[in-house]
């Protein structure tokens, strides 16, 4: 039996509104578990990029998904997609003794 033209792409119409809805998860996650994963690492790019702007701290980090904060003290949001995931993250950068 051979698949014909119509019949994929049929088959793809389909699936696509399937595809489109996995790619709308939103997941909290808390700061504490990346941070320790990433200073175990020996990479925060944060802190990297407070170097380099001759700061000495990272403070009020926001999540910033396509320009939506979401501020909470102890989590950061993630989403989740069909994919990939992202994260995207802002802050200010200080000098503190």
């Amino acid at each position: 039996m051979k698949a014909t033209p119509l019949g994929l792409a049929s088959l793809f119409l389909f699936a696509t509104p399937a595809l489109a809805m996995a790619a709308d998860k939103i997941v909290h996650l808390p700061f504490e578990q990346v941070v320790a994963e990433a200073q175990k690492a020996g990479r925060l790019a944060l802190q990297n990029d407070a170097k380099a702007a001759g700061a000495n701290a990272v403070v009020d980090i926001v999540s910033n998904y396509n320009d939506v904060v979401y501020s909470d003290p102890a989590n950061y949001e993630c989403h989740v997609g069909f994919l990939m995931s992202g994260v995207q993250l802002k802050a200010k950068l200080a000098k503190v003794q």
